[in-house]
């Protein structure tokens, strides 16, 4: 079993580095998430969802670009 069984795995995603590294202080601060994964685009995010690390994804509301 892993040792971080129970807790909510997330990826994160936009385009401003600073508000990624905030959102991972804040995630990282909470005993029952992990920040696992952080993408700049959707591109990004995508590649990230494949390797299926994560159990959710908090994206950026403006239209992210994809291939």
């Amino acid at each position: 079993m892993p040792s971080d069984a129970g807790v909510i795995r997330i990826l994160t995603v936009d385009d401003h580095a600073l508000l990624r590294k905030g959102i991972a202080a804040l995630v990282n601060a909470e005993p029952d998430m992990k920040l696992v994964a952080e993408a700049s685009n959707g591109a990004e995010a995508i590649r990230e969802r494949r390797n299926g690390r994560m159990s959710t994804c908090g994206r950026n509301w403006t239209p992210v670009s994809l291939p």
